[in-house]
């Protein structure tokens, strides 16, 4: 199993912190706005990673 990059490591942090406090998981979009990347097509490459 291959480690995490920081920032795969900042997306899983977000999305399971969303989770705990919301219940639900973030959109894309949402975690873009939060990780100041532009476009969901980025996010969407973290998430393959992940």
């Amino acid at each position: 199993m291959e480690e995490l990059t920081p920032r795969q490591q900042q997306v899983l942090t977000f999305i399971t912190e969303f989770i705990e406090t919301c219940g639900y998981p973030p959109t894309q979009r949402e975690i873009a706005g939060h990780l100041k990347i532009n476009g969901t097509l980025g996010v969407m490459r973290h998430l393959q990673a992940l």
